[in-house]
């Protein structure tokens, strides 16, 4: 009686596998997909911001400043910071998407992987509204310290905190489940 509940266990767990790999093989190409466009528009962003110094150098007659150069570098760096967190994010869910492929959906392990999508969401939302106001006053010379909060990066940084500490409560269950199986399967 009992090899036949594990027999239907396994067959309802083998069908829930298949179904999430179905869905991860059509959802990882889409998400690599946006990964690479949004890496290429960020560094389309950066490479387009970095003119001030080659139109000084034409319209003054001026040499190229290494000086100018590293600050506009640094600028587009600063700038580019969220959206190259959150593509961090988007790589982090590709990465969790090709285990969801290999039939590793619930594995502790992967938990730590919704875990560092959580990180990538509050490192964004830090980098938005501290890093770079922060950083954007130097860069000008100003120095100091400013913050810019609004609703959509305390709600970024929100779900970051939150998706963290899930992932490392479910991470923590499915540890304790796992092993909690292997002592059942000890003992049969």
């Amino acid at each position: 009686m009992m090899n036949v509940g594990k027999a239907m266990m396994s067959d309802i767990w083998t069908a829930t596998a298949q179904r999430a790999a179905a869905e991860a093989r059509w959802l990882r190409p889409l998400a690599l997909t946006l990964f690479v466009m949004g890496l290429l528009m960020t560094l389309q962003g950066m490479a387009g911001s970095g003119d001030a110094c080659v139109v000084d150098m034409a319209e003054n007659g001026r040499r190229f400043s290494v000086a100018c150069a590293l600050r506009e570098i640094g600028a587009g760096l600063v700038q580019a910071g969220p959206a190259l967190a959150l593509l961090w994010a988007l790589w982090e869910a590709q990465a969790y998407l090709k285990r969801m492929e290999s039939g590793e959906a619930w594995a502790p392990s992967t938990m730590k992987l919704f875990g560092r999508i959580g990180d990538c969401l509050l490192a964004a939302a830090i980098w938005m509204g501290v890093v770079t106001p922060t950083l954007s006053l130097w860069i000008a010379g100003r120095g100091g310290f400013e913050w810019n909060l609004d609703a959509t990066i305390l709600t970024l940084g929100g779900l970051g905190i939150v998706l963290t500490a899930i992932a490392r409560v479910l991470g923590d269950m499915l540890s304790t489940a796992e092993a909690a199986k292997a002592d059942s399967d000890a003992i049969v």
